[in-house]
């Protein structure tokens, strides 16, 4: 297995874990404590042990063996592409949206994104995140809430796979011939099978496999 995607809800992580915040590192627990919404910091804090779930599994590895680390290229900080100390041959990647994460590792650089079926985006959002043809697609779409998303899922993962800033959003064009590509400047765009409550996405140059959380091996979960 060269790359896989995993994805699950913030509660079937954090059930798995006595005490979830003990695997994190001192700058993830800092961040954690930073957020308003003890909502916003459990996902915050399921996303951060579903990656290391992902690597465990593809790797063996325990996961108080696996150390996350984020810097900024910028100014230094705890945040920015991530990656696992022990295992940097492995890219990998996370997301969460509210009450959801998901993650991936994968031997190529790749990314992850999931949104909720449910959320809105900002009037004006087609206009600086979308091409022409994408925002034709999208009006056209029956559900347009829907089609945006859709769109939105893999450009965040493409973004994520390059390592690039959003600045990049209106270059990704995913839209050819009237439908969404599954392929885009060679990585591979796949989703995970819609179960009504949220999309996500994943981009990577070899197509990963989708995983739920509760097919994962549990040896690892302490």
């Amino acid at each position: 297995m060269t790359a896989l995607a995993v994805i699950g809800s913030t509660a079937e992580v954090l059930e798995l874990f006595a005490d979830p915040l003990r695997l994190l590192t001192a700058d993830e627990r800092f961040r954690a404590a930073a957020f308003r919404f003890d909502g916003d910091r459990d996902d915050f804090v399921a996303a951060h042990l579903l990656v290391r779930m992902g690597v465990a599994e593809v790797t063996g590895l325990a996961l108080d063996r696996l150390t996350l680390v984020q810097r900024c290229r910028s100014c230094r900080g705890p945040h920015g592409t991530p990656m696992i100390a022990e295992t940097p041959e492995w890219s990998v990647s996370l997301s969460h949206t509210r009450s959801h994460v998901a993650a991936s590792a994968s031997i190529v650089a790749a990314g992850v994104d999931v949104e909720r079926l449910d959320r809105r985006y900002p009037r004006g959002v087609e206009e600086v995140a979308l091409t022409p043809a994408e925002a034709g697609f999208v009006r056209a779409a029956p559900d347009a809430g829907r089609a945006l998303l859709e769109i939105w899922v893999r450009k965040e993962a493409v973004i994520k796979a390059l390592s690039a800033d959003l600045g990049l959003l209106p270059d990704i064009e995913l839209v050819r011939s009237g439908r969404i590509v599954d392929v885009w400047e060679g990585l591979h765009l796949t989703t995970f099978p819609d179960d009504g409550r949220v999309i996500a996405a994943c981009a990577a140059p070899t197509a990963p496999v989708w995983r739920h959380l509760s097919t994962l091996g549990d040896a690892h979960v302490r």
